[in-house]
């Protein structure tokens, strides 16, 4: 997934908050901490779910901490 978190403490706190929802994890942050890597379980749509995590927990991020 694509970050528009820049913050360490922003990526960490979306990465923790994804592997508490249930059926994903994430998995690596990228070296130049531009992407996430996320494993979930009965996904059809990546695009959904990027979406869905954007909306819930990286905008609420970016308002808050970046």
């Amino acid at each position: 997934m694509p970050l528009r978190l820049r913050s360490d403490l922003a990526i960490s706190l979306l990465a923790n908050t994804i592997s508490l929802t249930p059926g994903t994890v994430s998995t690596f942050v990228s070296a130049d901490r531009r992407s996430l890597v996320i494993h979930t379980l009965h996904t059809t749509s990546p695009e959904k779910l990027i979406a869905d995590i954007r909306e819930r927990y990286e905008q609420p991020l970016l308002e808050a901490l970046d």
